[in-house]
């Protein structure tokens, strides 16, 4: 068996990169280096930034949100 290898695993459509750690004749153990969807290529650096700038825009929809509500609840308490 090889040191680094690519586990598949079909029923969560994953790909585990994996380092074998121990290997005797019946059991093996392994060690999960990352873990990815099946058949998807890797993020290019624009993926990336794309996704960056959306999660950064949700952050920022979140915080209005909670500084909306937080008011609401100031707003009640003094009432």
């Amino acid at each position: 068996m090889p040191e680094f290898f690519e586990l598949h695993i079909p029923s969560t459509g994953q790909i585990a990169k994996s380092k074998l750690i121990w290997n005797n004749k019946c059991e093996v153990g392994i060690s999960f280096e990352s873990l990815g969807a099946l058949g998807s290529p890797s993020s290019s650096d624009g993926e990336l930034s794309a996704r960056m700038a959306r999660l950064e825009d949700e952050i920022t929809a979140l915080k209005q949100t909670l500084k909306h509500l937080q008011k609401l609840v100031d707003q009640t308490k003094a009432a």
